[in-house]
């Protein structure tokens, strides 16, 4: 009988072990950025010792391609003072390490001087920490590329990863993609598509979903919008995209600039047709004395009437022609 007490005891503790454990947030699991990071800007957020604290990251590729972080910055306005100047002392530490692995527990055992006094803002910190960096895990949410199993792109560090794809030559052409959810940008975007050689040709199905917080205002790119440069046959069709900011000023080069894409190469000797559809844009351009090709292209059921000359599809078209579905039928635009 007493076996059995002891037995029913052991279970009944390991059970409370586990719901301890499958109670804890995710970002209570130590972090160690890696390969499997995308690089990019990302925020997190967590609750400090009088308001919340906000930590910005910033991973980057070396020249042997590891991903570490570059840079880490943190705020916290209704931190106290003093105690604050102390935490911050932990964004040198997770630095260095690359990581957050064992902070919290030091942390909780102060065994990090730097932070004394301190402790629950520095906690917030790390805390704030994982939640940026878990944005930037890399790869696709499921899927297979097909039309019946759309790769899926389900946060920033996804669609991230698409562009980071895009950049080292994968055109996805004839596969697809889809968002499952709205998705918030954070820190400047990168278009997805820089030239002829390294664009997306792919089908891309936002699903109603939006896109929000796009910000670009690098003035060496020679293709802004969200995807930069495209190829013939690309579909772009029911993504929605909000408090769009593009911002460039002083660009040395042409600019093709269109918030949901810039440039669409026409093959005129292909055969597939181009499509935009479904799409929306709102948010605002500053205007400066940028060299562009006009005329802008306005397509129906694409676009706001508020942000039309800044957002719209396409600044000009290479050869050929641009298709696009509209509500009852096709319309094709030549080249002027």
């Amino acid at each position: 009988m007493k076996h059995k007490n002891r037995k029913n005891k052991l279970l009944s503790a390991l059970m409370a072990a586990v719901m301890t454990l499958s109670l804890l947030p995710a970002t209570a699991l130590a972090v160690t950025v890696d390969d499997t990071y995308v690089p990019g800007t990302y925020t997190g957020t967590a609750a400090g010792f009088k308001g919340d604290v906000t930590v910005t990251v910033t991973l980057a590729k070396s020249e042997d391609d590891s991903v570490s972080i570059a840079d880490i910055q943190a705020t916290g306005e209704e931190e106290t003072p003093d105690r604050w100047a102390n935490a911050l002392n932990i964004l040198d530490t997770i630095k260095t390490n690359n990581s957050t692995d064992g902070l919290t527990e030091k942390l909780n055992n102060k065994e990090i001087d730097a932070v004394s006094g301190a402790t629950i803002s520095a906690k917030a910190i790390v805390t704030a920490t994982e939640d940026a960096l878990n944005k930037a895990l890399s790869g696709f949410a499921g899927g297979a590329g097909t039309e019946e199993n759309p790769y899926l792109i389900s946060s920033e560090a996804g669609l991230r990863y698409l562009q980071a794809q895009v950049a080292a030559g994968t055109t996805y052409a004839g596969q697809y993609l889809k968002l499952p959810s709205d998705i918030a940008l954070t820190g400047e975007w990168t278009p997805i598509g820089s030239s002829g050689t390294l664009a997306f040709g792919g089908t891309f199905d936002g699903d109603g979903h939006s896109i929000s917080g796009m910000t670009i205002t690098d003035s060496t790119l020679g293709y802004v919008g969200l995807f930069g440069y495209t190829l013939n046959g690309v579909v772009i069709q029911n993504v929605h995209l909000t408090d769009v900011s593009i911002n460039i000023s002083d660009a040395a080069q042409n600019v093709y600039a269109g918030a949901l894409v810039a440039f669409i190469k026409n093959n005129t000797s292909g055969t597939a047709s181009s499509i935009i559809d479904g799409c929306t844009v709102s948010g605002q351009r500053q205007r400066h004395p940028l060299r562009r090709k006009e005329p802008v292209l306005f397509l129906p059921r694409c676009g706001s009437p508020a942000a039309a000359q800044a957002v719209l599809p396409v600044s000009e078209l290479q050869a050929g022609g641009h298709r696009h579905r509209g509500s009852q039928h096709e319309t094709r635009h030549p080249v002027r």
